[in-house]
């Protein structure tokens, strides 16, 4: 929520960036080592959206992109950067590993957010930013770059292939378990040797290729796996391409205005003192249904057909709308899912003993409760911390 603040959406960036270039996705396959000194020559004549990956071995050579794109929330932070001073503007999610986010300076372009945020952005007369995670960080940008508008798109470094034993740029040998290596058609017509989510995302980006047949891409490599669709080309070649090859372009994302005005940002402060309450309440009437749970398997126990099961029933139905309705449950929803998978899968398991079948429900159902407990209690500190920092 802290980076949220001072950040942009992916649609505020439509709105500012050129369109009449190409876009260049850096990967971090080997053979961008061929292709430095085009990466340098593209400064203002693309925009350059960069994987995490990637990023300082680009920096130490002199290669400095327009964006960084990172997404994945367990991204280990040495796949990130080794730099404390980073401010390239970052694409992300809000569900991103937060100890990448702390580490980046500069503005933050968020290009997806958890439900319960869509309403923050809904409630502030925001587009809230959707863009759905693909197969990797390297196929994220360039949905990304569909989105932003880019008719041309360059892919460097997606070799998605092994040049010998080396899978990344910097002569790294990154060996995953035994029996994923495949056999992949090169851009040369002969057979290399990649793996099995490679060639996943060389489908991914087949795929995504038939949905948009205006799109031009170029794959800028001298080796790699074949990703039928896209033509093949230095990326000097393609830089040529350019209707105006002396041209320069320049645009300043810092100085882009946050999605959110400081009203709006007290709106949102309003909303989270308002959720703390709710949460209080959330826990009060989880605690209920505790009890009439505990209730309904002593009277079940006793007798099955009994009305006071009926109207503690009605009563548990009217909780859980309450709960239901309420905007900060979207983030309730996700922390009871990985708290009770097992008792959210099992609940309407039967068998022959009705008597059975309705005790076990309940205590599974007492569980799901329990979670909702526990949530609210996890999250009710974390929104005073928010509160506490960020709005006074």
């Amino acid at each position: 929520m802290k980076y949220l603040k001072n950040s942009n959406t992916i649609t505020d960036v439509k709105e500012v960036l050129p369109k009449d270039v190409p876009a260049i996705v850096v990967a971090a396959g080997p053979s961008i080592e061929m292709q430095l000194e085009a990466l340098k020559r593209a400064k203002g004549k693309a925009v350059i959206f960069a994987v995490d990956r990637i990023i300082d071995y680009l920096l130490d050579n002199g290669v400095e992109p327009d964006f960084i794109v990172t997404i994945d929330p367990m991204k280990k932070v040495e796949y990130f950067s080794k730099r404390d001073n980073l401010t390239i503007p970052l694409l992300c999610f809000m569900q991103s590993n937060s100890e990448i986010l702390e580490i980046h300076k500069g503005k933050k372009i968020i290009c997806n957010c958890s439900d319960y945020l869509v309403k923050i952005y809904e409630d502030n007369k925001h587009t809230p930013p959707q863009l759905f995670q693909s197969s990797s960080v390297a196929t994220f940008a360039f949905t990304a770059c569909i989105e932003l508008g880019f008719k041309r798109i360059i892919l460097v470094g997606q070799d998605l292939a092994y040049n010998g034993n080396v899978s990344h740029a910097g002569g790294i040998e990154e060996k995953l378990v035994s029996g994923t290596d495949v056999m992949m058609e090169g851009i040369h017509g002969d057979m290399i040797r990649s793996r099995f989510d490679w060639k996943l995302f060389i489908t991914w980006y087949q795929d995504i290729l038939t949905l948009y047949p205006d799109l031009e891409v170029i794959d800028a490599k001298d080796r790699g796996a074949k990703i039928k669709g896209t033509k093949v080309m230095s990326l000097q070649e393609a830089l040529n391409l350019n209707s105006n090859t002396d041209a320069i372009y320049k645009f300043d994302i810092e100085q882009l205005k946050p999605t959110f005005d400081e009203e709006e940002w007290k709106n949102i402060g309003e909303f989270l003192e308002n959720n703390i309450d709710v949460l209080d309440k959330i826990k009060s009437k989880s605690k209920e249904a505790i009890n009439i749970f505990e209730a309904l398997i002593k009277e079940c126990k006793k007798n099955l057909k009994s009305r006071v099961i009926k109207d503690k029933l009605k009563r548990i139905e009217k909780i859980s709308d309450f709960i239901e309705l309420q905007p900060v449950y979207k983030l309730i929803d996700g922390y009871v899912r990985a708290q009770a998978t097992q008792e959210l899968t099992d609940i309407y398991q039967v068998n022959d003993n009705q008597v059975d079948d309705s005790v076990q429900t309940y205590e599974r159902a007492k569980c799901i409760f329990e979670a909702i407990i526990e949530a609210s209690i996890c999250f009710k500190p974390k929104m005073e911390q928010i509160l506490k920092d960020n709005f006074n």
